[in-house]
């Protein structure tokens, strides 16, 4: 999403500084030993110092490309999953599986993710069921979150779902906030997933590779860019 970009950027500039301030250090450091060397073993110390600060450069540069490696690299977002995503042992109330009553599934979901966002907007937007057991959940999403990230907690969500036994079919729908072609901010729906019945008893949740939504939900759907 566009704000990723910014908020690496800034993740970036603030390890600069850290790195810059250790660099810092560091010389300040060979110097005291260049120093104490020269002072101690003349020729011969200041040869083994140069040894050590060349070291110590390769271990600073080591170290600051595997800060940046850590700040700008995709993966990071699995930790924002593991952050967001807060399955609980147990359900709070007693929840009804038999039937769908929409009280019960707000609990179930809510026993996943956070009732808030990042942003303090309610998770969910809608929970609907139509007369022919058709589930239909709507959820904001974080404003950090990504594709990956949105799939990520559907799986934990359709794992807990599919023990209504009277749905016939639930679909996922995130809303985010984006950026139209006029420029301007606007709620968007940014990734919808769905599955049957028959689909849901089959696939294992816990393990299923959100590449595979692309192949096995029915709809399938991401906003362009996000």
């Amino acid at each position: 999403m566009w704000w990723d970009f910014l908020i690496h950027k800034n993740k970036i500039k603030f390890i600069y500084k850290i790195y810059r301030q250790a660099y810092i250090f560091v010389l300040y450091l060979i110097h005291k030993l260049r120093t104490q060397l020269q002072q101690s073993n003349g020729s011969k110390g200041e040869n083994n110092m140069f040894k050590k600060m060349g070291l110590l450069k390769l271990g600073g540069c080591v170290l600051a490309l595997g800060l940046l490696n850590a700040v700008i690299n995709p993966e990071d977002k699995d930790v924002e999953v593991k952050k967001e995503v807060q399955v609980v042992e147990e359900i709070k109330n007693e929840v009804d599986y038999n039937t769908l009553e929409i009280e019960d599934i707000e609990e179930v979901i809510l026993s996943v993710v956070k009732e808030k966002t990042n942003k303090k907007k309610d998770r969910i937007v809608s929970i609907e069921v139509s007369n022919e057991n058709y589930l239909f959940v709507d959820l904001n999403a974080n404003s950090y979150d990504s594709t990956n990230n949105l799939l990520t907690y559907s799986s934990k969500i359709y794992n807990e779902l599919k023990k209504f036994k009277s749905a016939e079919q639930i679909n996922i729908v995130w809303h985010a906030i984006g950026i139209n072609d006029t420029g301007n901010e606007v709620e968007l729906e940014v990734v919808k997933t769905g599955f049957s019945k028959e689909a849901l008893n089959k696939i294992n949740f816990e393990k299923f590779p959100t590449k595979s939504y692309k192949k096995y939900s029915l709809p399938y759907f991401v906003q362009p860019g996000w």
